[in-house]
């Protein structure tokens, strides 16, 4: 089993007194590093003269479905990709995918992650997608597990959500910090690390918190381990094999303007990286509409949908729960592709809309929950 495994891991790495012993891949950028282990772990490295300083103990996606099924790093991720490096070309990118099938537990969920870096950077970009691979649709809510190591230790580390910025700032001596891309943060919930935390029912319990923490401070005079951040965002129905992908910049800064600036030069990089994916088309045998996200959404959302090879009359519309039709988003005949728009309900009421897709002989409605 991959806990007894794990166990034994721990007790190498207690001996080496590092993590290099899990890592797998890993890039320097110059001013960090980026190390990936076999489980799918993010770590973020600081060098220090001759050696690199540990900086986040755990960065890690979670996706939550009910009190008793939550995929975690701890307890469900098994490589099933191994994790490689990229370098090609001058890009700095590692990439691997992970499942939890060797437990049978559910969700099952197939992980597939890839982090951007840039030379001379303090920045990363996290790129998470994750797919259903259950024969019925899940309610999925994404989000991510970090357990900050800063300066090395475990320790006095005070967590703050920036709210002009949308930054979770965690500082000690220095900062880093998190910012999800894709969507709106729904929760941020720290707390004190404990030992046997990591259970489905609690992890379930924190990615529906539904606040944000805007201030906390690990209390050294109870323990010496520091934080634990839970981010959520809204859930997202995921049918069998559809996917979402879920984008977080992480950054590394001497003090908060200075992380301030990282991340908004990581948001820059994943505005091109999210262009270019665009750009890229994407060849299906059947038509696939995706569920909005985020959702529920205040008060704009992103609706996705890719083509086969032949080009067809499509349209896209919106429709209120009466049936009424609220808008066209598209009307034309489009080729092959991928597709993604954002709908603004602004003006609207709080409540249950509809899109519907219809191309050729091809009609499928998805329903999306405007809550204000």
């Amino acid at each position: 089993m991959k806990i007894f495994l794990k166990l034994s891991l721990i007790i190498l790495i207690c001996i080496l007194n590092n993590h290099e012993a899990l890592s797998q891949a890993a890039f320097n950028t110059g001013k960090i590093q980026i190390r990936v282990n076999r489980y799918g772990d993010v770590e973020l490295w600081v060098p220090n003269g001759s050696q690199n300083i540990l900086n986040t103990y755990r960065t890690s996606i979670l996706v939550g479905v009910s009190a008793n099924q939550v995929f975690d790093y701890y307890n469900d991720s098994q490589n099933q990709d191994t994790v490689k490096v990229d370098t090609a070309g001058g890009n700095l990118r590692i990439y691997g995918s992970f499942n939890n099938h060797y437990n049978d537990l559910p969700p099952e969920v197939l992980i597939k992650l890839e982090v951007f870096g840039w030379k001379n950077s303090s920045y990363a970009v996290l790129k998470f997608n994750i797919q259903n691979k259950d024969t019925l649709p899940i309610n999925a809510i994404a989000g991510l597990e970090i357990i900050p190591q800063l300066e090395g230790t475990p320790e006095l580390d005070t967590v703050e959500y920036l709210t002009n910025t949308s930054i979770i700032d965690i500082f000690e001596k220095h900062h880093i910090g998190y910012k999800l891309l894709s969507g709106q943060l729904a929760s941020l919930k720290a707390f004190e690390y404990y030992d046997g935390f990591e259970i489905d029912s609690n992890y379930f319990s924190w990615l529906n918190y539904g606040i944000i923490d805007q201030f906390f401070t690990s209390n050294d005079t109870v323990s010496d381990n520091g934080s634990v951040v839970i981010t959520s965002q809204a859930p997202v129905i995921l049918n069998p094999n559809d996917s979402i992908i879920v984008y977080y910049a992480l950054a590394y800064a001497n003090s908060v303007n200075q992380l301030i600036s990282n991340i908004a030069s990581a948001e820059n990089k994943y505005l091109i990286l999210t262009s270019a994916d665009e750009k890229q088309p994407v060849i299906a045998d059947r038509i696939e509409l995706y569920q909005n996200y985020p959702n529920p959404f205040n008060p704009s959302t992103i609706i996705e949908f890719r083509l086969p090879g032949n080009s067809e009359y499509t349209e896209l519309k919106i429709y209120d729960i009466l049936g009424k039709e609220i808008a066209t988003l598209v009307s034309d005949n489009l080729p092959a592709g991928s597709y993604k728009y954002t709908w603004d309900g602004s003006g609207l009421a709080s409540g249950v809309y509809f899109y519907r897709i219809k191309s050729g002989s091809f009609i499928e409605t998805r329903k999306m929950i405007l809550l204000r």
